[in-house]
C-alpha cells in the first residue's frame, strides 16, 4: 500500500460539482451492479451539485484531498447514520476511507451519538467490518430498487 499526502476537512460549497462527479462515477463503477435500474435512476437523481449543497446545510460532510483533487467523500445525517461513503477506485486501499471514518465517526461521537448506523451497498461490507460494524439482519431491497446491507456500530 503506499502512502499518500492528504487532508480530511469540512466540505465547503464550492467542492459541490467535484464531490457530485466522485460519487456518481463511483456508484456508477462499483455499486450499481447490485441495484436495480430503478435503484440506479433513484440513487442518481439525488447526486448532483444544488442536492449536494443542500444536504451539506444539515449533514455532517467531509473530503478527502490529494493535491488539488477530492479524491474520497463520506456524509452523516443525524449524527448517527452514515448516508454516503466513496473513495476514487484510483485512490482505494491506501488509507483514505478509513481517515475519513475515523474523522466522521470522532464527530459524531463529540455530538454525544452512542451508535451509527450503515445501509451498506454489498461492496462496502467486508470494509465497513474492518471497521468493527456489524451487520443486522439480512441483505434488503426497497421499493426503489436500492440493495443494502444493514450494519451497526455501538460506542461507549
Amino acid at each position: 500500500m503506499q502512502v499518500i499526502w492528504m487532508i480530511v476537512r469540512k466540505f465547503k460549497e464550492d467542492d459541490a460539482e467535484e464531490v457530485s462527479e466522485l460519487i456518481r462515477s463511483t456508484f456508477m463503477e462499483f455499486v450499481a451492479v447490485d441495484f436495480t435500474k430503478k435503484g440506479i435512476e433513484n440513487f442518481l437523481k439525488h447526486e448532483n451539485p444544488e442536492k449536494v449543497n443542500k444536504r451539506s446545510k444539515n449533514r455532517i460532510i467531509l473530503v478527502a484531498v490529494v493535491g488539488k483533487k477530492i479524491v474520497g467523500v463520506i456524509e452523516a445525517k443525524n449524527e448517527n447514520r452514515i448516508s454516503r461513503f466513496f473513495v476514487d477506485a484510483s485512490f482505494q486501499k491506501r488509507g483514505i476511507g478509513t481517515k475519513l471514518f475515523k474523522a466522521t465517526e470522532k464527530i459524531c461521537k463529540q455530538r454525544k451519538s452512542k451508535v451509527i448506523k450503515i445501509y451498506s451497498s454489498l461492496d462496502a461490507v467486508k470494509f465497513y467490518e474492518k471497521m468493527s460494524y456489524k451487520k443486522t439482519g439480512k441483505v434488503r431491497k426497497n421499493r426503489h430498487g436500492i440493495v443494502y446491507q444493514r450494519m451497526i456500530k455501538k460506542f461507549r
